[in-house]
């Protein structure tokens, strides 16, 4: 299985939304295998990725921290404050239940392909069954940059699909992982259940 050992990295952008929390996580691998890169990739991620995601959400969304945690080794996680405010996509708000979904296709069959959700849509961009091609073409903007290496000094970080330890059937009590081969966007909204208040 892809066992991982090292390099392995957790970046959480937290939002607000109409005073709700929404949370977006994702993993990182290092090339160098490093376990002391959480200070150089949150400002990675909060210049080259964090910037297009506004693209896609209204201004009714707060980017209130970068949070960045080693999954290995013994340095500390890293909290940052982000340079980007909020969204910029104009429109009706939505409520927080309905997504934006871009897809992490696994690069091999030894986990399954992953998904990330993103609030902050409007009517404007909302069709019954399929979004509006302007909104397409800068959800395929953010996802390029997600599909991107995050280039630092002397080291770069990639996005991964990830297991954590015991956490399915097989109750492995290692951390998997494997490299995302693209990020696509789902041209229709999806709904986070999780989010609805009833």
């Amino acid at each position: 299985m892809a066992v991982v050992t090292a390099g392995l990295y957790e970046v959480s952008l937290f939002q607000e939304y109409f005073g709700e929390v929404c949370l977006n996580t994702f993993y990182y691998l290092s090339n160098a295998g490093a376990n002391d890169g959480q200070e150089e990739l949150a400002t990675l991620f909060d210049t080259l990725v964090l910037p297009y995601l506004p693209l896609v959400q209204n201004p009714s969304v707060f980017y209130t921290n970068i949070r960045v945690t080693p999954i290995f080794g013994t340095g500390v996680e890293e909290n940052r404050i982000p340079t980007t405010a909020n969204g910029s996509l104009t429109g009706q708000a939505l409520p927080s239940f309905v997504a934006l979904s871009l897809r992490l296709l696994r690069s091999t069959n030894e986990l399954r392909s992953g998904w990330k959700r993103f609030v902050g849509l409007t009517e404007e961009v909302v069709g019954a069954s399929s979004l509006a091609g302007s909104l397409i073409a800068d959800a395929t903007t953010l996802a390029n940059a997600l599909d991107a290496n995050l280039v630092g000094t002397s080291d770069f970080y990639k996005l991964a699909i990830t297991r954590k330890p015991f956490s399915t059937k097989a109750m492995s009590p290692n951390w998997e992982a494997i490299d995302v081969n693209g990020v696509v966007v789902v041209n229709r909204p999806t709904t986070q259940n999780s989010r609805k208040q009833f």
